[in-house]
């Protein structure tokens, strides 16, 4: 515990020496595994507990309303948490935790919770950087009383499927497990909703075009119906050509454009460090040119060492820390 909190310490203090404005609070975010939620509305501090913010801060913080449906399971993702305390706090930003699930009252069987909690926290693993608000369905599951007849228990993915790199749709996992005399082997089966602010054209764009964040329009869908890579709010839309006709109002396909550089060396980008469930956010600038999902070097402001990043939009790369 004291390791980790020195951990956590240093990352802070790295953290102010890179950040362009000192001045601002360090804020900590912590959250919380598993939540449950009845009739009332849930607020981020239901899910989240945060240290070193000033009172008016942290109030505001913990006072915002999650706009969660009552009958589906979710998972909020430390990239969704990430981006809602964004729009209102602007400062220096450390997230421990990879995720939050939270379950409407009654929604499963209570015998099988521990097991659902394990499950579900698998699934964040495998979806580890996710964006868009999750919804769960649960289409089937196993007959076994897992709390009375196994001691141990193991997951995998049987089958899954991504839009845009991203789980979604429906989900076969394989549970095993066994005790001292039986060994036991059951599927459960999700569909995961993923709701994404996608961009679509408020009038038709020919081929040739260059793609203007004027001619679109930015809406949230569920993308767990459309097979195919789309354009989503958070990409450079400056950087795209039309290669064929676009309707208005239609989700636009990647393969119907051709992509320049999304991040060219020298921009200013954020920097997410990730370690071990741990988020750290600063500022710094490419130092290298490439497309969605290719690695570039990168290097916060005010030191000199590089590091290699995926480019997750145009804005942020994120570099994962052994």
């Amino acid at each position: 515990m004291r390791i980790r909190k020195l951990f956590l310490f240093c990352l802070c203090c790295i953290l102010l020496l890179l950040t362009e404005t000192t001045s601002a609070f360090c804020l900590d975010v912590y959250l919380k595994e598993y939540t449950e939620y009845g009739e009332n509305i849930l607020r981020l501090g239901d899910i989240i507990s945060v240290k070193n913010a000033d009172d008016t801060v942290k109030a505001a913080l913990l006072s915002l309303p999650l706009q969660l449906t009552s009958y589906r399971i979710h998972i909020l993702s430390s990239y969704t948490i990430r981006k809602l305390i964004e729009k209102h706090y602007s400062g220096p930003l450390i997230i421990i935790g990879k995720g939050t699930i939270c379950v409407p009252d009654n929604a499963i069987p209570e015998y099988s919770t521990w097991l659902i909690k394990d499950l579900l926290s698998f699934l964040i693993d495998h979806d580890y950087n996710s964006q868009g608000r999750l919804e769960i369905e649960i289409l089937a599951m196993p007959a076994i009383d897992f709390q009375t007849q196994v001691s141990e228990v193991q997951f995998s993915l049987k089958h899954h499927r991504t839009t845009n790199g991203y789980i979604v749709g429906q989900i076969d996992i394989q549970v095993s497990s066994w005790n001292e005399i039986n060994k036991f082997s059951e599927v459960i089966s999700f569909y995961l909703h993923r709701f994404l602010t996608v961009a679509v054209p408020i009038r038709p764009l020919k081929q040739g075009e260059r793609l203007l964040k004027s001619d679109l329009l930015f809406m949230e869908k569920d993308i767990s119906h459309i097979e195919e890579d789309i354009l989503l709010e958070d990409m450079i839309f400056d950087h795209y050509v039309t290669i064929a006709y676009l309707k208005a109002s239609e989700t636009i396909a990647l393969a119907k454009l051709r992509s320049d550089f999304v991040v060219k060396t020298g921009d200013h980008i954020n920097i997410i460090f990730i370690r071990r469930g741990i988020q750290v956010l600063t500022k710094g600038r490419a130092m290298q040119s490439g497309y969605m999902g290719t690695e570039v070097l990168v290097q916060p402001f005010n030191i000199t060492k590089n590091f290699v990043g995926t480019i997750l939009n145009g804005k942020e790369v994120v570099v994962e820390l052994e």
